[in-house]
């Protein structure tokens, strides 16, 4: 990661001050071993990235004008749920709402933590009203508690956020997650509608989604289905860790394709008629790029393409692929007629943008490619049809 030429030189610079610029190398066992060394991996893994994100806030300077409060509610197991609540001191008119899920791939980590913390009072200083869910995980010190234990805590907390909005001064209300807390948000809106409970939510955001499931399976159909578990693996986390995190999460896979469990598997009909979503994507992240869209794959994967030169592919959310190129195809995505042209590259994505790879043509076939919406405005950069039709640099 930190001699890919995509990577940010500030990212590269704060993460080699502690340590993880380099990939990771493969971990001593896999999600097949005793469950109980995969809970003693989990909670080794928890004490280094607690570690980690303490290192990361470290030094900074408290956020004024915030108030903090903790609130107890019962959970459906009759256990204690705290939701942690932070907004802006002296303020009585209603606000904005985060109800915000932590990360942690579901299984370790917690919302009291110093880098969740932070988080939360980074946004309540914007004009927001924070709630914070301590919900168990499937591993770690709040473990083991599979799925859906922490899912139902969430839909819970969310419950109960929704039924007191007025005493906690909230006038809508996001619910708010990244990588197991993206699952998590992403699962709870699913959840919301199944049962009914749509009306407690007025928007999503999900940021680095770790919603699919697919980190144990063969490089290939890793490639295939979604690029960046191949070729972003080892950078900051591998795949072969991931799957020992969905194993501990979902203990042999009883729920695979369950969307409440992965969301990736949501149907067109689980989508329909949910709240406005954001969804917010690494362009280097290993675990979370769709072919055409972060999330939903039934929502975002059809493609639109046009000519042979240049080649070029963008997303037509909710339209069938049309054009010249029957190779143009992702997820199920084609074009019409048969042409003897290389199939289009991958597609990257960064914040909530996508960002299509354009292969340019050089004596008949793509020869090089170039991204149109770099944040240093670089474009032009010259690289060998292998490598544009892989997406990496």
């Amino acid at each position: 990661m930190g001699t890919d030429p995509r990577t940010d030189h500030r990212l590269v610079g704060a993460l080699k001050a502690l340590g993880p610029d380099d990939n990771t190398t493969p971990v001593p066992l896999g999600p097949t071993a005793a469950r109980e060394q995969l809970l003693d991996f989990v909670t080794a893994a928890e004490t280094g990235n607690e570690a980690l994100f303490a290192a990361l806030v470290d030094g900074l300077e408290p956020t004024a004008g915030l108030d903090h409060s903790t609130k107890t509610i019962t959970g459906p197991a009759g256990n204690d749920i705290q939701l942690y609540a932070t907004r802006p001191a002296n303020s009585s008119d209603p606000l904005p709402g985060i109800l915000y899920l932590h990360g942690g791939a579901m299984v370790m980590l917690k919302g009291s933590g110093p880098i969740y913390a932070r988080i939360h009072d980074e946004l309540a200083v914007k004009g927001l009203v924070v709630i914070g869910v301590e919900f168990r995980n499937g591993g770690g010190v709040l473990g083991p508690h599979p799925f859906p234990a922490g899912l139902d805590e969430c839909a819970a907390a969310l419950d109960w956020v929704h039924a007191h909005r007025a005493t906690l001064g909230i006038s809508t209300l996001t619910v708010a997650g990244e990588w197991g807390g993206d699952n998590l948000v992403l699962a709870t809106a699913l959840r919301a509608k199944r049962e009914g409970r749509l009306a407690a939510i007025d928007g999503v955001y999900a940021l680095v989604p770790y919603i699919s499931g697919l980190y144990g399976a063969g490089a290939k159909t890793r490639e295939a289905t979604l690029p960046s578990l191949v070729e972003n693996d080892g950078y900051f986390m591998g795949c072969d860790t991931a799957a020992i995190m969905a194993e501990v999460y979902d203990p042999g896979a009883e729920h695979a394709t369950d969307p409440l469990c992965w969301p990736y598997h949501a149907t067109v009909e689980d989508l329909s008629g949910l709240p406005p979503h954001a969804h917010s994507v690494n362009e280097l992240d290993p675990l979370s790029r769709a072919p055409c869209g972060p999330w939903p794959a039934h929502s975002m994967r059809a493609i639109s393409c046009s000519g042979t030169s240049p080649l070029t592919c963008t997303t037509r959310p909710s339209k069938v692929c049309t054009g010249s190129l029957s190779t143009c195809k992702r997820e199920g995505a084609s074009c019409g007629a048969a042409s003897s042209a290389p199939p289009p590259p991958s597609l990257a994505y960064s914040a909530l943008f996508c960002r299509p790879y354009v292969c340019r043509a050089g004596s008949g076939l793509p020869s090089a490619w170039e991204r149109p919406h770099l944040r240093r405005s670089r474009l032009g950069d010259r690289h060998s049809w292998d490598g544009c039709r892989a997406g990496r640099r």
